[in-house]
This record gives structure tokens, sequence and C-alpha cells, in this order.
């Protein structure tokens, strides 16, 4: 399937385990077991939009079910300060201010950071 955003070709960037959540980055351990194999991320060699191409043809109640379900905040305690500062620094380390879209920003705490830090920064979560 190509880009969505532009039509381009896309390139696998790397395979990942379906089952690893952001908390087990920052908390050093797996909160969940079950090996559910691996899922492409795919980024597009024109825009360079990154995506995974299965989950686009996902309705929206299997978001709900798989991922943000009542569970969803064991995957990711961190996520309403402690990642976004600590993603924040990393990329303001690692890019220029430009202009970046955080999708599935939350409640914008990441864009907010950046902003502070010269980015054009925009979030948008549908959940």
């Amino acid at each position: 399937m190509n880009c969505q955003i532009c039509g381009g070709r896309p390139r696998t960037v790397f395979l990942k385990d379906r089952n690893v959540s952001c908390g087990d980055y920052f908390e050093g351990r797996r909160i969940y077991d079950a090996n559910l194999g691996e899922i492409a991320l795919l980024e597009c060699a024109e825009c360079g939009f990154g995506y995974f191409d299965e989950m686009h043809g996902w309705p929206e109640e299997r978001f709900r079910n798989e991922i943000y379900n009542g569970d969803y905040h064991l995957c990711d305690a961190p996520f309403r300060e402690e990642r976004p500062k600590k993603l924040a620094a990393w990329l303001a380390r690692n890019l220029c201010p430009c202009y970046l879209v955080d999708f599935g920003g939350g409640q914008g705490r990441l864009a907010e950071l950046l902003v502070e830090r010269g980015f054009r920064t925009y979030s948008y979560d549908p959940y």
C-alpha cells in the first residue's frame, strides 16, 4: 500500500514486537509477556510519513478494544508528563526546530514542550 499522505512508496524501517508498550522503555521491563508477533513500521520514501500499514484499515472499535481499552493506563503510566518531557528533550537534541505533528498526542503536552523549544508543533489525538 502506498503512502496515504502523498502516494509515495514505503520502505520498512524496522519490525516491532506488537506487545511492546511505551511503558516498557520507561520501566526497563516487559509489561505484557505474550508474544503476539511483529508489525512493520513503514516510512514513505517521498514525504517521510511513518506508519503501521495494517492499522489503516482498522475500525474505531478495534482500536478501542485492542489499544485504548481499560488497561491502557498499565502500559503508559508516564503518558501525561514524564514521557513528553523525555521525548521533547530527545527530539530537541536530535532535530533542528521544524514543523511536527504529534499524531496520537493525548492532551498535547509534547507539542507544548516542543513549542517552548522553538518547534512548530501540533497535537492531534482521535481518542
